[in-house]
């Protein structure tokens, strides 16, 4: 008998995962659902690992690589699963936009790229709605209140408590927000979920939204509560692929001032967002034409009465 057919449990698939911690905390549920006896402790502690360091990766921490090895020799993965497995742990490694971006394309590839669709499927629907990063990086505080009336209630622009529901569930079913061993709902893989979305380009819809926002909101926030400036400069439209590595780099070290200053209770959930969009194009140039098909349609349009 296998495992999918003791107690009609079926085991996680882990070419359906994009968070390696959805996956770990999923391993863990269905042993659990196998044998009610199932200890974590004693499954880690099996291979080397102390149940405090399973508590940390399943809040916050991203595995070394010796630690990496002892989960797949925990899970028995087979050599593809544990190549995959590999591979989300990289993504949650990523330190930059571009490391999680090229760590999640090579994720697609694994596996005979059985998981592409479902990679794609939750870029593309995380990155297409501002409430998935709002209510995201709510969770983010210690005192965070995930009733949807409370949540709701603290939004801006207003959407109603049933909306933040959906979003919930959705942000749980993607893995994005986790139940830890203390039962409160908690972010994961904060800061590189947002960069693989738009560098999958995948988030057109999510930018529409960040602009009716900002529309929406330009008169309505008190003027020490909000930020805008733009400047206007001249360079080639091909130039653009220069500056984009270093308006990434600006995000990053805005991010990370941010992450460094002290939080209290009165946290407020902010966007920056930047646009870089051409102004003027030039028209297309007309064809030039030789001096020779000059004079022969010089001499095709000459009247033959002249």
């Amino acid at each position: 008998m296998t495992d999918g057919d003791n107690k009609g449990v079926n085991p996680p698939q882990i070419w359906s995962y994009t968070d390696f911690r959805a996956y770990l905390r999923d391993w863990f549920d269905y042993r659990r659902a196998l044998d009610p006896k199932f200890s974590i402790r004693w499954h880690a502690r099996r291979v080397g690992l102390s149940d405090g360091t399973v508590h940390n990766l399943l809040k916050d921490r991203a595995p070394e690589e010796k630690t990496e090895t002892k989960l797949i020799d925990m899970m028995r993965l087979d050599a593809d699963e544990a190549e995959y497995f590999r591979g989300l742990v990289k993504v949650a490694r990523a330190s930059s936009i571009e490391g999680a971006a090229e760590a999640t394309r090579a994720l697609m590839s694994l596996g005979g790229g059985r998981s592409r669709k479902v990679i794609e499927g939750a870029v593309e629907r995380y990155a297409s709605g501002w409430l998935n990063h709002a209510v995201r990086e709510l969770a983010l505080a210690d005192d965070f209140d995930e009733r949807p009336e409370v949540i709701a209630a603290r939004l801006i622009p207003s959407v109603s408590p049933a909306e933040v529901e959906e979003c919930l569930t959705r942000l749980i079913g993607w893995g994005l927000l986790q139940r830890g061993f203390d039962g409160k709902l908690r972010a994961v893989n904060v800061r590189t979920d947002a960069g693989i979305a738009m560098q999958l380009s995948a988030g057109m819809s999510y930018y529409d939204g960040v602009l009716d926002i900002t529309r929406k909101l330009l008169h309505e926030v008190p003027g020490a509560e909000r930020f805008f400036s733009s400047s206007v400069f001249n360079l080639e439209l091909g130039q653009i692929q220069v500056l984009k590595p270093v308006i990434y780099e600006a995000l990053r070290k805005i991010t990370d001032v941010a992450d460094a200053l002290p939080r209290s209770e009165n946290t407020e959930v902010v966007q920056l967002g930047i646009q870089l969009i051409p102004l003027t194009r030039r028209p297309p140039a007309e064809p030039k034409i030789a001096d020779g098909e000059v004079l022969a349609a010089s001499e095709s349009t000459r009247d033959p009465n002249t």
